[in-house]
């Protein structure tokens, strides 16, 4: 069954209420990765860029939380790599 559930995925009708607010972007995406023991350290750090930008977000976005994006509303503000969290 674990190796079947790498092919499965939820998928929430509410994003923000489904994603822990204590989590940044790169937990959240890596924590699947790393449960599988597809990756780990710096090839997870690749791993979640790589996934950032298939997406079309900057790799910065990782270490934003929910509450980040939220603020900005899916404005250009987080495609941009800038939140309240972290000011560039």
């Amino acid at each position: 069954m674990r190796r079947l559930r790498r092919e499965m995925q939820i998928i929430f009708q509410d994003p923000f209420a489904s994603l822990n607010p204590g989590m940044t972007v790169g937990q959240i995406i890596g924590e699947p990765i790393s449960f599988h023991g597809l990756a780990k350290g710096t090839a997870l750090n690749e791993r979640v860029a790589d996934l950032l930008r298939t997406v079309g977000l900057q790799p910065g976005t990782r270490s934003f939380t929910r509450m980040s994006f939220r603020a900005s509303s899916g404005s250009a503000l987080a495609l941009h790599g800038r939140s309240r969290a972290s000011p560039s």
